[in-house]
Formats: C-alpha cells, structure tokens, sequence
C-alpha cells in the first residue's frame, strides 16, 4: 500500500467562507487547531486531552458542556466541538491553541467514457495496470469493499444501453460518508474527519467531491458525446486562494454520465409518481474527478507505485490533448469559443498517452513546504502584486522516466506581448548520466503592454524521434501577479 503522500493527488482546497458568529448562549460547531506537540504528560491520549479541556470549562456552568464531535490526527491535528461563544474564546487561552474555524454548511452541487478516453481491453493501459488491481480509492460509510459490480445491462430506463464499467474496475474504493441525503448538505468538521481517516486508512487515491451518489467514482457507458467541450458549469481558474497557480490541471467526462444511482432514490419523476432505476443520468465537476482519480489508480498500478502524486499529476498534464474529436480546438461552452488554459489546464486527459509521458516534472517535500511558507500573505495581498519590470526566470527539472538516451528540443507558442526563452533550448539524457534529470531555466520578457489581463501560450518539449510530446501551459496575469508557467 503507498504512502500517505499520495493523498495529496486530486485533493481540492475549499476556501473557509466564515459565518455569523453566535451569540454567548448559543452552541456552533467549531474545529480547534492545536499543536501536538503542547500535549501534557499525564494525558494518555490526544483524545484524553481535547476531553479534559472541554470537561474543565463545564465545570461551575449551568449551560451544559460542550461536546467533543471529532478527534483529528493526520490530516489537521485538533478536535472538533460544539462551543459557546464564550467557551471558543476560553480554548483560546489553552496552551497549545492555534486557530479556531467555525464549521461550514456546504451545499452538494459520455457516456461510454472508457472508449472515449481510449482504454482498450487487450493494449494499453488497462491491461498494464490490471484494471487498477490493488489500489484502493479512497472517495467517500467507513466501509471497504470492492468496485461497484461491473457487467451487461446498464441502462436509463431502457434507454442508451449499454455495459457499466469503472475507470479502474479492479481497484478497491473506500468510501467515506458526509453528507446528509436528505437535506444534501454536508459540514466541514466532517469531510475533514473522513480525510483524516482516509489518510489513516493509507488509501492511494483521494478523490474528494460533493457528489451524492457514492458509486460515482466509477464511469458508465451510453450514447457517444461528438467532441468533448468545458462544461458552462465547469469552475474557471485560476486557483481563488492562490491566484499565482494555474487551475485546473486537466478536464476530463463529466457532462451527461450515466452513474449508479442508490436503489431507494427516485432517479426520475413522471408527474406525482417516482421511477426507481439502477442507473441515472447525471452531470458535474464530480463526475470529472472520478474519472481522473480512475486514471490515476491505473497509472499507479501499471507502474507507478515510486512515483509521487506531482509525477503522476504532471505524466496526465503534459500529455493532455488540446482538441476536439472534429480536429478543432477544444471549445469553452460558457463563451463559446476556444477554452483557454483557465478553463481546461493543460487540455483533456489522454490515459494512453500518460502511460509514457516521456520526462516528468515532479515536486518533493521541500517544494510544497516553500510553497506553504509563501501563503502567509492573503488572496488581497497576492493580488496586490504588481507584474515585475525585469525578466522572470523559473527553474524547472524533469525526469526522463523511459530511461533511454534520448533528445528533447523545446517548442514555444509566446503569450501575446511576452518573448519566451528556454536555456538550455535541448535536454540531452544519455546512458553515462548518473541520473535521468536535467534542469532547464524558462524566462519571460514583456516587450509590449499588454491587450489582456490573461495571455496564455505553452512549452512543449519533443523527442528527437517524436516519440514522446511533453506540453505545458504557460499562463501570465498582468497587473495582478507576477508571470507564472
């Protein structure tokens, strides 16, 4: 089973909205942050502890106690608890206090997609990866158990027939339950104990999403979508907590799916009267993530299982295709017109592809602490940023992951009003190398003032042979914050 670690794919951030804080009297949910490490001797258990702080401000009132919902361990180590207002402010003074959020409401907002997305029973990644066999998803009761049961007759009440089949069939799903069915609502005191304990259960694929039917992290077969286009629901980047990181990473079937739907809820109405059916027709950014989380436990299972979770994110990024089944490029359909980088990332996932992306750009445990360090400033202050007057420079490292000699040479579409330069303009791997990565330097020059707040243009490294493409958007904002690939 992998590491931890690779929670970190396919996790969304959810940006904290904070509510009307209650008055003295009232009880609201809180999640307290504590550290650790200010734990006293005597108490057994971090359990032990959160449930002596809370018994201790019970004591000599007549409003009750407040009552401990959560303990968390892995993923924020803390607690949550029903507080007065008077009691939040009480923890505050505890030794080993860091912060206090109040709990969040949130609301639960292709058909034949494996042929679609080019998976093949008999070559390619499948096959590689045996259908995902041994690679647990962790997505949503804290019950394991299998994939929902694949096989013949999959169908919306007897329409686009077809045969239901996940995007990793063999893979194992973990499903962790938070939201409320009934008033489709979930609080974020309990998604964040379900990633708590998803990361205590080591699952190797998080799939995170507000999606009400737990067997949607499988992909269903129905009638062929023509060419694939950004949905008008689809979110826009780029990231609304760090405006300074291209969302999304890729796009993926999440228009018209044709999922498992739970057998006691009504998947259509015909006047008064409620229809029952194994299967229903749904859409959204959920769908999508299931997908990419399927293609993710492929990739992983085929051959993957060293890689981190930025290695397997950048092998589905840089081989992403850009057009549509026509041979046009991929439309937007919030504008009607070509989708930007901000609207699809690198373009629409292509498994194939990714089982051999060629180089790898990938991220350690120093390059996500540099970049946890940097969001001490707020969304105003990064914003607030001015475009630099000089060149920007980004130093980048791939990894030749198909271990031949070979020779890479850079290809560059320049944003409207910059120059892009790329040193060196080649990467050469060859068999005396002590390792399999090369370092290039990526500058961007402004020469013009520029027409639009967003320009975007791409980086594409090409084999020698053209065997591999490895592409990679490049986005600059102007008078918001500085350039970024």
């Amino acid at each position: 089973m992998a590491s931890s670690a690779h929670l970190l794919l396919f996790l969304h951030a959810c940006l904290l909205l904070l509510p009307p804080l209650p008055t003295s009297a009232q009880r609201s949910t809180y999640i307290i942050h504590m550290n650790s490490s200010s734990m006293p001797a005597s108490q057994p258990t971090h359990h032990d502890w959160y449930s002596t702080i809370l018994e201790n401000m019970s004591l000599g009132t007549t409003s009750g106690r407040p009552q401990l919902l959560h303990t968390y361990h892995h993923a924020l180590t803390g607690f949550a608890a029903t507080l007065t207002a008077d009691e939040r402010r009480a923890i505050e003074d505890s030794s080993g206090f860091i912060a206090a959020y109040p709990d969040l409401e949130i609301k639960l907002h292709t058909t034949r997609t494996p042929q679609f997305l080019c998976l093949n029973h008999d070559t390619g990644l499948w096959p590689s990866s045996s259908y995902g066999d041994g690679v647990l998803i962790g997505a949503r009761s804290f019950n394991v158990s299998s994939s929902p049961a694949d096989g013949d007759g999959a169908s919306f009440f007897g329409y686009a027939n077809g045969t239901a089949v996940g995007m990793a069939p063999r893979a194992w799903i973990s499903v962790y339950e938070v939201a409320d069915a009934r008033t489709l609502a979930a609080f974020t005191c309990n998604v964040l104990a379900a990633m708590d304990a998803a990361i205590a259960d080591r699952v190797d694929i998080a799939a995170v999403n507000a999606s009400e039917a737990a067997a949607a992290v499988s992909g269903f077969l129905g009638p062929l979508i023509a060419a694939p286009a950004i949905g008008t629901y689809s979110s826009r980047g780029p990231s609304l907590i760090s405006p300074d990181i291209l969302k999304p990473d890729v796009v993926a079937p999440g228009t018209r799916i044709l999922g498992a739907w739970p057998t006691d809820k009504a998947a259509a109405t015909a006047g008064a009267m409620s229809l029952a059916n194994p299967f229903a027709v749904k859409s959204g950014t959920s769908f999508a993530s299931a997908h990419v989380a399927g293609i993710a436990a492929l990739l992983q299972a085929a051959k993957y299982r060293s890689w981190s979770p930025a290695a397997i994110r950048s092998a589905m990024m840089t081989t992403a295709h850009q057009l549509d089944n026509t041979g046009d490029p991929i439309k937007d359909g919030a504008t009607n017109s070509e989708a930007t980088p901000l609207a699809m990332g690198a373009g629409h996932v292509d498994p194939k592809r990714a089982l051999h992306p060629g180089l790898v750009y990938d991220a350690g445990e120093a390059d996500y602490v540099s970049f946890l360090c940097s969001q001490g400033f707020s969304q105003e202050q990064i914003m607030a940023i001015p475009l630099w007057p000089g060149p920007q420079s980004f130093e980048r490292t791939v990894t030749n992951v198909d271990r031949k000699p070979a020779v890479y040479r850079a290809f560059v579409r320049h944003p409207v009003g910059f120059t892009v330069s790329v040193q060196p303009e080649e990467l050469v791997f060859n068999a005396t190398m002590a390792t399999n990565t090369a370092n290039f330097v990526l500058t961007i020059v402004q020469n013009e003032e520029p027409v639009a707040m967003v320009s975007s243009g791409s980086l594409t490294w090409v084999h020698e042979e053209l065997t591999y493409t490895v592409r990679s958007p490049i986005v600059v904002v102007a008078e918001r914050s500085p350039a970024f690939p």
